[in-house]
């Protein structure tokens, strides 16, 4: 046993790893916790949950999660996130000026004329 769970409790979640039609994980109570809120009673719940000393939480878009996830296996080989034009893109896009995933992405099913696919229907295509 370590010496810092003498006062640590920990939450377990039961986690569906394909839990949706689009195989998106479903957890009945961490995955749904919104953001805190003034307004909300018990949206407190992902502020006061820390992770364990050395660790750390991290968040990511639930659009995007399955890019970075393929960015992140991919850098993987080289030890570092955003060594691959997938990674790098993963990490610099900017939705707002046209550089994200999906925006590369309509740019090329668009093959030269711009609009013909739009940003969302490149979403559903990524």
């Amino acid at each position: 046993p370590s010496r810092f769970l003498d006062d640590v409790s920990v939450i377990l979640p039961q986690a569906i790893p394909a839990g949706t039609l689009t195989r998106r994980s479903t957890e009945p109570l961490w995955l749904t916790a919104s953001n805190v809120r003034k307004d909300r009673v018990g949206s407190e719940f992902k502020g006061i949950v820390q992770p364990f000393p050395g660790h750390c939480f991290v968040g990511a878009d639930v659009d995007s999660q399955e890019l970075w996830i393929a960015s992140l296996i991919g850098d993987s080989i080289y030890g570092e996130h955003g060594a691959t034009p997938l990674g790098w893109m993963a990490l610099q896009g900017q939705k707002s000026e046209g550089t994200d995933m999906h925006s590369k992405t309509a740019e090329q099913l668009s093959r030269g004329r711009p609009g013909l696919v739009s940003r969302d229907v490149a979403k559903a295509f990524n």
